[in-house]
């Protein structure tokens, strides 16, 4: 099922265009690295082409996530669906502590669990 509006975005602004090609070349890429069987090539090509992806969607969609077929002004835009200032305020406040906190974690989970695995005669 094809919606022309989508694609406005992108099919009116010449600087926009580019990241279907690289949505495209991505893609080839995985194949071509595949292919070679350069599989550290092959899974860059593969995050590349989940980043493109998501960021044609995003503009794509952009302003309008959810266009009305009954009145213009009830779309749900950007504008209208985002949070107000203080509950940005707030989760960035708590982003700002937490992310910090899950990497420290993360970092020490990695070194406690780092090593080869010993079977020896405690071992399931």
């Amino acid at each position: 099922m094809l919606t022309p509006h989508l694609a406005e975005n992108i099919a009116n602004s010449t600087a926009l265009k580019v990241f279907p090609a690289l949505l495209l070349l991505s893609i080839l890429s995985v194949a071509f690295f595949m292919r070679k069987k350069d599989y550290k090539k092959a899974f860059v090509g593969t995050i590349l082409t989940i980043v493109f992806f998501m960021v044609v969607a995003a503009l794509n969609l952009h302003p309008t996530f959810l266009r009305t077929t009954l009145e213009t002004g009830n779309s749900i835009t950007v504008y209208n669906a985002a949070a107000s200032q203080k509950s940005l305020e707030i989760m960035l406040i708590i982003t700002a502590i937490g992310a910090p906190l899950l990497l420290i974690y993360t970092y020490f989970a990695y070194k406690v669990f780092w090593g080869k695995v010993e079977i020896d005669e405690n071992s399931y």
